[in-house]
């Protein structure tokens, strides 16, 4: 990896970070630039990136907690579905191809970019309260969507708590804290499966976790419904970019098996 792809890769994660810090999703963005920039294998990345959500939620879920955000009984039961999903999911991870991935990827980023976008932005008075096993079949659906994408806990389970009927903060603040569930658990997985690079986990975790905790002092002062209207806007475009380069890599891909078809018809026809 050169010195120029590393300070391009540690400005997208780093802003990655103040995103995830300010209104907890953010980090979705730095798989497919990564995969991009670099040309590595997009398993690699993602286990990569899962890993530094360890750090980036120690971060934001203490500086939310300190603000009194964090509803712990929600936390506990998505945390412990999220642990088991982390974990299943690292297991799919090793074993789906390449390309199945990147089509996760990009279809999670549009869905969270569009939910992001259109929904409301209001705080409704008060939290519901949702049974313990519903909170844990959410955990579980966010840990393995989680681990298998590299999105982080806070894109998939914030859409979940807003339709839900959980205030924004709150929602956020829960973001934060799921993160670190999922990342222990997956890590541990992809270790198993030897599907681990250590270093790149490292340099993505020292500045998604600066960023992280600017963000997190940040969102005091910061509007946050226009800052979650941008980074839909962000998620979207990222998706187009991964669906993108997926179709144009499989349209590709079609080119020389047609030549080839056409070839051999032409030896047939002579």
């Amino acid at each position: 990896m050169t010195f120029t792809a590393i300070i391009i890769i540690a400005i997208i994660v780093f802003v990655a970070g103040v995103l995830i810090g300010s209104v907890s999703i953010g980090g979705i963005i730095i798989v497919p630039a990564i995969t991009l920039i670099t040309g590595m294998d997009i398993q690699t990345v993602v286990a990569a990136t899962v890993f530094s959500f360890l750090f980036s939620g120690l971060v934001g879920g203490y500086l939310y907690a300190r603000r009194g955000l964090v509803n712990w009984r929600q936390a506990i039961w998505i945390g412990a579905g999220a642990m088991l999903g982390g974990y299943l999911g690292s297991i799919l991870l090793a074993n789906l191809p390449g390309s199945l991935v990147e089509l996760i990827v990009g279809v999670v980023i549009l869905v969270s970019g569009i939910y992001a976008l259109w929904s409301k932005q209001e705080d409704p008075e008060g939290r519901p309260s949702a049974p313990p096993l519903f909170l844990t079949l959410i955990g579980m659906g966010v840990g393995v969507g989680s681990a298998v994408s590299g999105a982080g806990g806070p894109v998939l389970l914030l859409p979940l708590l807003l339709w839900l009927k959980v205030p924004v903060l709150a929602a956020i603040a829960q973001g934060q804290v799921i993160q670190i569930p999922i990342a222990l658990l997956s890590t541990a997985g992809n270790i198993q499966a030897d599907n681990f690079d250590l270093q790149l986990g490292l340099l993505i975790s020292v500045f998604v976790v600066t960023g992280t905790w600017c963000g997190a002092r940040m969102s005091i002062h910061f509007n946050t419904t226009m800052l979650r209207k941008i980074v839909a806007g962000v998620l979207v475009l990222s998706a187009l970019i991964v669906l993108g380069g997926l179709a144009l890599d499989v349209t590709l891909a079609e080119e020389p098996r047609e030549i080839t078809e056409l070839s051999g018809n032409s030896g047939r026809a002579t």
